[in-house]
């Protein structure tokens, strides 16, 4: 090719300019198994772990290599997994930590970041396909992959729905039981990356102050019978001036009026009302609005109860 030519396929290259991650691809070892035959599980009986117990949970624990457990569970549980927690090797450099191709991969291998980034995308990728529409993936990091790990599920979780939006949830710190000495600084956390398979599907965790918004309601039943409950005027009520709320709404319109008139002014009730609605949480309700400290039943803190523009209790 002359240099002409090199120059104009140079600058055809540099006119189509790309956001993210270019690496290297490593072949994997595995891959060359899994075009020749498909991956089975052989169920070990003499492994189980039976209980008499009628609620005992059905769980199941696969051994080998992950690429070839998460091919096979592509088979039977696409889009069927809420929740995957992942605890990759985190490419440290240090020795007997990760291994590629039957080999480790130490601070001296010129592509450990190339094969490490492959690891990665290949086992994400397949994890994208078996979370559910509202399921979501947790994943541990430290310092020396974040970077590149969150440009890289950023690549796979943000294509759909909306590569706008993406289905980025946020980073956790996690915080160690001691500190580590690395660098100039002394390191006392690591972090977990949070994605959704489509965010337009998940509630609303955050309750404005880093506690949870949680549901007070519940659709009446046996187990959630109905209670009766007045809210004093001045409960918090997101709906515009004069708006009165009569009759039946909620969730299966299962909340009413018993007494009172349900009116807003100032983003408040006017007046004290009287409602008869499935309260998912009544004792907690009974103590927040006696001003005292509350807590859920995963022990999270209760911020507040308000009433939605629609006269939904939250």
């Amino acid at each position: 090719m002359s240099n002409d030519k090199k120059s104009a396929l140079l600058g055809l290259l540099r006119s189509h300019k790309k956001y993210g991650l270019v690496w290297e691809d490593k072949p994997e070892d595995v891959e060359e198994r899994l075009k020749d035959s498909l991956p089975v599980l052989t169920e070990v009986k003499e492994r189980a772990i039976i209980s008499d117990s009628p609620d005992a949970p059905n769980h199941i624990l696969i051994e080998g290599d992950n690429l070839e457990a998460l091919t096979a569970l592509s088979y039977t549980h696409e889009g069927k997994v809420d929740v995957i927690y992942i605890d990759p090797p985190y490419n440290t450099g240090k020795k007997d930590e990760f291994k590629y191709n039957d080999r480790f991969v130490d601070a001296e291998d010129d592509f450990r970041h190339s094969k490490w980034l492959s690891f990665m995308h290949k086992r994400l990728k397949i994890a994208f396909r078996l979370l559910s529409e509202n399921g979501v993936i947790f994943i541990s990091i430290d310092d020396n992959e974040i970077a590149q790990l969150k440009c890289l599920c950023d690549e796979i979780f943000n294509i759909y729905p909306n590569p706008k939006e993406g289905n980025f949830l946020g980073v956790l710190v996690w915080k160690l039981g001691t500190g580590t000495q690395a660098g100039h600084f002394t390191r006392s956390h690591e972090y977990v990356l949070a994605y959704a398979k489509n965010k337009q599907c998940l509630p609303n965790f955050s309750g404005g102050k880093g506690e949870i918004d949680h549901s007070a309601l519940k659709k009446i039943s046996k187990k959630n019978p109905p209670v009766e409950y007045t809210f004093k005027a001045g409960t918090k009520f997101l709906a515009t001036d004069g708006t009165e709320l009569v009759g039946s709404w909620g969730k299966s319109e299962t909340t009413e009026i018993v007494s009172g008139r349900m009116v807003a002014e100032n983003q408040k009730l006017k007046y004290d009302v009287t409602l008869r609605a499935g309260f998912a949480m009544i004792e907690q309700m009974k103590s927040w609005f006696k001003g005292e400290h509350t807590l859920d039943t995963k022990g999270q803190v209760v911020t507040e109860f308000y009433f939605n523009s629609t006269g939904v209790l939250h």
